[in-house]
């Protein structure tokens, strides 16, 4: 065998090599794409059940009462908010 021709079967067995690599990698690839697109369904279906269940006008009720139960406290956060809001607005101009 002349030396060309051993430099070309290195070539190609190192681009049959490649090529298995690639292959692999792109395997091992779809195996994890579909792992995470089946772990974000599961979520998407969790956080769809949360959505079913959601308390919402029950909360803002206990929200009420609350207010209700310690109206200074209430006004000393929503000053607090409201003052922090301001502060952050002012700063952005």
């Amino acid at each position: 065998m002349t030396t060309i021709d051993s430099k070309k079967k290195d070539l190609a067995d190192s681009l049959e090599s490649a090529a298995d690599t690639v292959r692999s990698a792109a395997d091992d690839t779809i195996h994890a794409i579909n792992d995470m697109a089946n772990q974000t369904g599961k979520k998407l279906e969790c956080t769809a059940s949360r959505v079913r269940s959601w308390a919402g006008p029950k909360m803002f009720g206990d929200l009420r009462k609350n207010i209700n139960r310690n109206p200074l406290q209430s006004v000393m956060i929503a000053a607090a908010v409201g003052l922090g809001t301001g502060a952050c607005w002012k700063a952005m101009r």
